[in-house]
């Protein structure tokens, strides 16, 4: 079996940077890159399910549909998990392999609406069942749908981290506009999982539900860390992780070292980081700025590890003016977007000149006339809040220049 590898990239917002005497700040795009095809694994995957009584009619029929249309997707040799939660949790597939197909969308189809919401006794009883079969053998994951709020929040986040440590991430869905998103991205970070997806109508979870498929079936470098040591004088102020999803994580820094969890990485998107910094003042020449190491779970379960340098070349030539890079000034203009209308969401009100005619360009119409209602110091609808909120993450995402 081929040992799956990873390739470390790094490119600056312009160079070379010109000689100044002065601090400069600088944008560090960081690319991280499966380069090898690991053995396919098989999959554990588990969906924890909100029965409650809001969940009744159509996005039920529509939870047990697309749960029927990924059960025809998976193999022989996966494991399917299905929780129901509502305030009584109930087994309904425990970790069966996937054999008999039709047995088990009968069973799918059994599923009845229930009372309240206490969504630990799903968390709980999901870990439980799942738990035996997380490890390399298998590419773990639990989908976590809900269409409310949960009082018991401090277990559900401790069951959350549980999952983190047993690589066993969690993909929050949130169904309609009741659900309290900071709730659920606390969730999804604390156990290595993506941040929510909005569901805005019940027919959208078919497909919502595929793309986890997809995106596990993809994965071929699994459980990776990544730490960036900086060298003195070179100071981190921001990091943002831009592809899969756009989120700022400035959490990650402390002082001149940045350690963050990149989770499992398929082999058909380069996971994409960037870095704000600032450099004191240098003479010419080229200097090794950080290292990066990437530290990763190989197909036996062994730690494997790789290093990258990231290097700026200064120079005193007038004649030799800075080299812009399209593809990190693609990616510093949305993060800063998303950081700005972040900041305006938290905050209230933003200044007028915070939403510039280009910030405003990179949202699609809905979206704009949220950051309408933002500027004027109007309140969201929680439907507008939500979708504003996908845009976000999503807005790296966008085709972006070449080279």
């Amino acid at each position: 079996m081929s040992i799956p590898a990873l390739n470390l990239t790094s490119q600056l917002a312009r160079e070379p940077l010109p000689v100044t005497g002065e601090r400069q700040v600088v944008y560090v795009l960081l690319e991280v890159r499966a380069m090898e095809s690991a053995t396919p694994s098989h999959i554990n995957l588990g969906f924890i399910l909100d029965r409650s009584s809001s969940m009744r009619g159509p996005r039920l029929q529509a939870l047990k549909s697309a749960i029927t249309r990924v059960i025809d997707q998976l193999d022989e040799q996966d494991y399917l998990t299905v929780i129901t939660f509502d305030d009584m949790v109930e087994p309904v597939i425990s970790a069966q392999p996937v054999t008999d197909r039709e047995a088990l969308k009968q069973t799918i189809q059994l599923i009845q609406e229930g009372g309240g919401t206490a969504m630990s006794l799903g968390l709980s009883l999901g870990l439980a069942i799942m738990r035996p079969h997380c490890g390399p053998e298998h590419l773990s994951r639990m989908i976590l749908v809900t269409d409310g709020v949960t009082q018991d929040v401090r277990q559900c986040l401790d069951l959350a981290q549980e999952a983190g440590s047993l690589s066993l991430p969690i993909a929050p869905l949130g169904v309609g506009a009741e659900w309290d998103d900071d709730f659920l991205a606390r969730i999804a970070t604390s156990s290595g999982g993506p941040p929510p997806i909005y569901i805005r109508r019940p027919a959208e979870l078919t497909p919502a539900f595929e793309q986890q498929l997809r995106e596990l079936r993809a994965i071929t470098v699994r459980q990776v860390e990544l730490t960036a040591h900086f060298v003195t004088g070179v100071t981190p102020h921001q990091v943002t992780r831009l592809v899969p999803y756009t989120i700022p994580i400035d959490d990650s820094i402390q002082e001149n070292v940045v350690n963050l969890t990149i989770g499992d990485i398929d082999g058909q998107r380069p996971q994409a980081l960037l870095f704000e910094l600032s450099i004191e003042p240098k003479r010419a020449g080229t200097f090794r700025i950080a290292q990066v190491e990437a530290r990763y779970t190989g197909p036996d379960g062994e730690q494997i590890s790789t290093r990258g340098d990231v290097v700026v070349t200064f120079s005193g030539s007038a004649a030799k003016p800075p080299r812009v890079h399209p593809v990190v000034v693609h990616y510093v203009e949305r993060a800063n977007a998303a950081r700005i209308v972040l900041r305006a969401l938290a905050e209230g009100k933003p200044t007028a000149a915070a939403f510039s005619p280009s910030l405003i360009a990179l949202f699609d119409n809905e979206s704009r006339d949220a950051l309408e209602h933002i500027r004027a110091g109007l309140p969201l609808t929680p439907e507008a809040h939500k979708a504003i909120l996908a845009r976000i993450r999503n807005l790296a995402r966008t085709r972006r220049p070449s080279a």
